[in-house]
């Protein structure tokens, strides 16, 4: 019989909260499953990004300037949302100009700026490029409905911390909107409010790209936030 050796991972410090000796910590296996699905999604969007002759950068940003169309979006604006440089990104807008997706065009706000559309060709491979067939029906085999709510809430949680704390760009969620009052209501289904149409929100409610989105406070975004989590611990 062969004997397999020890598994190595990443941290020494072992986990107190499982029944395995040699788990490392729940963070970090959430971490690592995370890892995984975001794997899955980048493999999957590089296929389909393929099957058109684009590289996955390229895939992005024409996904980006079609969802952010009615910002009319700069290259600066591309580069802080995506966390790229602007040369790279320059470099990328350039290679889909030249394939007819994209067009530049004058800022009516601003006539020496150059912001970047999506050209009718381009907004034609948005739905292919965006939609992942297979990783769509996996979620939807794997999680029953209520659990995709809840998750959705972790999820979008998580990476309002991570906006907090200068390590991805602010993008147009409800949690980091002026208009949303976290755990406003007595009502475990539908305990925020969005201010702006008046109304009570779930987990499941919550968007992650918002076109009505207007950014917070940073203090009073945090004081709210955090006093709605302690509230509930």
């Amino acid at each position: 019989m062969v004997r397999r050796a020890p598994a190595r991972y990443a941290s020494t410090t072992m986990s107190s909260d499982s029944g395995f000796p040699d788990q490392p910590p729940l963070v970090e296996r959430l971490l690592a499953a995370l890892d995984r699905v975001a794997t899955a999604q980048r493999v999957g969007r590089a296929g389909r990004a393929a099957r058109h002759g684009l590289s996955r950068l390229q895939a992005d940003l024409l996904l980006l300037i079609d969802t952010r169309a009615d910002e009319q979006p700069r290259i600066g604006d591309l580069a802080a949302w995506l966390g790229l440089t602007r040369p790279t990104v320059s470099e990328a807008v350039g290679a889909l100009e030249r394939k007819g997706l994209v067009e530049r065009a004058a800022d009516p706000a601003d006539r020496r700026a150059v912001t970047v559309r999506c050209t009718s060709r381009g907004a034609a491979l948005v739905a292919d490029l965006g939609t992942d067939v297979d990783l769509r029906d996996a979620v939807e085999s794997a999680i029953p409905e209520d659990d995709r709510g809840r998750l959705l809430g972790l999820l979008l949680r998580l990476i309002r911390e991570l906006q907090e704390r200068g390590q991805i760009p602010v993008t147009r969620m409800c949690v980091s909107c002026r208009f949303f009052e976290p755990w406003s209501h007595d009502d475990a289904h539908r305990p925020h409010h969005c201010a702006l149409v008046d109304t009570a929100l779930g987990d499941a409610d919550l968007r992650v790209e918002c076109p009505d989105w207007e950014p917070a406070e940073d203090a009073r975004r945090a004081v709210r936030w955090l006093a709605g989590r302690a509230s509930r611990r």
